[in-house]
């Protein structure tokens, strides 16, 4: 795992003072993440309240590939970002959209187990904000895409296992987009690649 990497690069080189310094604060934020998580996991049956607030959505992307770059490093997967420039400040919680962007981006990984290209970008249509997280994984049937949405509402993860992710991820992403009144999709191809999205609204 992650913070297994950053203990080895550590002793592997103890000398390296500002090394060390950057590696505790990943595992700092990560065990930060896995509270979260965990914290979504008890709260998946009783919704928490929202911490809303300004979210400036660029920070939010940076702060989340910051944490799984060493899955992209590891699986030897090539990153792209590509934020429109000039977006605007968006309303919202901004853990839980971090929470998204992780669940989202580490299901994209597993799909790709020989490596492949990531890409994370964000623009706004009309009078939402859409993030999207692309890969070159194995993709999805038009039957698997129809069953991963059913397997979202009935907390069903087989078919999202048999993709490649966890299915728990997804399930709990999709409650929190839509618990700040967001929505939530994916479009895909078998052997292809898939591209999940997720949206929110823009102020008014």
């Amino acid at each position: 795992g992650g913070m297994k990497n950053c203990l080895a690069q550590m002793e592997a080189r103890p000398e390296d003072g500002e090394r060390r310094r950057q590696y505790i604060g990943l595992m700092a934020r990560a065990l930060e993440r896995i509270e979260q998580v965990v914290s979504g996991l008890l709260d998946f049956s009783r919704r928490r309240e929202l911490d809303v607030g300004p979210v400036v959505m660029g920070d939010v992307i940076g702060s989340a590939l910051e944490l799984v770059a060493y899955r992209l490093e590891k699986n030897g997967i090539a990153l792209e970002v590509d934020l429109d420039p000039g977006l605007p400040v968006v309303e919202g919680d901004r853990h839980q959209l971090e929470q998204v962007l992780v669940n989202l981006v580490l299901n994209a990984v597993d799909s790709m187990e020989g490596g492949g290209r990531l890409s994370v970008g964000a623009f706004c249509e009309e009078d939402a904000m859409r993030v999207c997280v692309r890969d070159t994984g194995i993709g999805l049937t038009k039957e698997q895409d129809a069953k991963l949405f059913q397997s979202f509402t009935q907390a069903d993860t087989s078919t999202t296992r048999k993709f490649g992710g966890t299915g728990l991820g997804l399930v709990i992403s999709k409650q929190l987009v839509e618990q700040m009144g967001g929505e939530i999709g994916v479009q895909s191809e078998l052997n292809k690649g898939s591209n999940f999205w997720f949206e929110v609204d823009l102020p008014v």
